[in-house]
């Protein structure tokens, strides 16, 4: 699925108003809303793809329990409402941001919590509306009117008259437009003893047109204009069928492939810094992990790619997966194949707080295999020793018939 950002805050409104969480993005929206103040996470390659599974383990970071899930609207596919379950199974309370035109059923479920608009007639989408959402919310719900008229109150008022829902309700100014003291004399002139007046308090502690702390992201404008370019280059005309969609899909893969180019090696470290207390200092071996990264000189593919990965603990061990992870962040960049790994004994030296790391890589290279000499089956080998790797020859020698085992 398409993450947009995600980053650690408190919750702006709604029942956990003032609360910490970890926000989730998701891209794409079926809605444009007038006052809209999430613009940039409309369409829906607004964002990088990421796995259920990398999502989990992106959040664990934070060591908090509530999530607020948002958008977009991330309940307009399958992937949001698979995401909520998963977040669900996971111990999390998830507070679902929905705009009221997608039915919520699915994910009325323990855990949750459903932070649901209804859009007044200024948002230009109130025939959107999906009312029988109202009736179903549970009293551990939210419905929230976001008003920047007259007639959005009058609106809201009928609403809550006509639906009587069970749970509480919000009246929310749109920031910079109607003012909060016009929404309670009308509260007071309708006994709306029901709902309450909710300010965005992250408006009023922060720029409100401050983004979170988002994932970070390639241009994919700029590829896809560039990819162009290059079909113009080749003589061949990027307007024709079978081209017209390359550029995107160009632009695309490289946002995948290149993504560890988004983050330096600090911010990797603190990305998969899962590490558990354990007294030992024997030996920890992860071999043979498959990747695949792309050389600097050509932007030729190094693939048949393995990296192994040797420590000696200090008092804890990094988990498994996330030496993984580190290889294969590392490895979407741009590289060459001796500073892969320099890159993830960097990075395990940060986490661990040990300098005796040793990194294998073993790979073929395009630029090598494909032009040049063409030396097909040519396999480039590197080895980065730190610490006692480097100076205890009985060690290192234990570790080669490791690898060669």
């Amino acid at each position: 699925m398409r993450v947009n950002e995600i980053f650690y805050s408190i919750d702006g409104e709604g029942l956990r108003a003032g609360a910490l969480a970890v926000f989730i993005r998701l891209a794409g929206c079926n809605l444009r809303c007038s006052y809209c103040d999430t613009s940039y996470a409309w369409e829906e390659d607004a964002g990088q793809d990421m796995t259920i599974r990398e999502i989990l383990e992106y959040i664990e970071r934070y060591g908090c329990d509530r999530i607020t899930l948002t958008g977009g609207e991330p309940l307009r596919s399958r992937e949001g409402m698979d995401l909520t379950r998963a977040l669900v199974e996971e111990g999390y309370e998830v507070n679902i941001e929905t705009n009221g035109s997608v039915a919520v059923e699915d994910v009325l479920i323990p855990g949750t919590i459903i932070t649901m608009d209804y859009k007044c007639p200024s948002s230009g989408c109130e025939s959107s509306m999906l009312t029988d959402n109202i009736g179903i919310l549970r009293k551990s719900d939210a419905l929230k009117f976001v008003v920047g008229t007259e007639e959005d109150l009058h609106k809201a008022a009928e609403i809550i008259e006509k639906y009587n829902p069970a749970c509480q309700c919000f009246l929310s100014p749109v920031f910079g437009g109607i003012e909060p003291a016009e929404i309670v004399e009308f509260m007071k002139d309708k006994d709306m003893h029901r709902c309450r007046l909710q300010l965005q308090m992250h408006k009023y502690i922060w720029d409100p047109e401050e983004k979170g702390v988002y994932m970070k992201e390639i241009d994919g404008e700029r590829l896809e204009k560039a990819v162009q370019e290059i079909l113009l280059a080749l003589g061949d005309d990027p307007d024709r069928e079978g081209l017209v969609e390359t550029p995107k899909r160009v632009a695309n893969m490289f946002k995948e492939v290149f993504r560890g180019m988004c983050y330096s090696n600090e911010e990797i470290a603190e990305m998969f810094n899962k590490c558990f207390t354990e007294d030992t200092n024997d030996l920890v071996l992860i071999k043979d992990i498959e990747c695949f990264s792309h050389c600097e000189h050509h932007l030729a593919l190094m693939y048949n790619m393995t990296v192994s990965v040797a420590y000696i603990p200090s008092g804890k061990v990094i988990g498994l997966s996330k030496v993984a992870r580190i290889a294969d962040m590392v490895c979407k960049r741009l590289q060459l194949q001796e500073r892969i790994g320099n890159d993830i004994a960097d990075i395990l030296t940060m986490i661990l707080g040990t300098e005796d790391v040793a990194v294998f890589v073993k790979a073929e290279h395009s630029c090598m295999t494909a032009r040049g000499i063409r030396a097909r089956g040519a396999r480039t080998v590197t080895h980065t020793l730190r610490g006692i790797f480097q100076t205890d020859k009985e060690l290192r020698g234990e570790i080669f018939t490791m690898l060669d085992d």
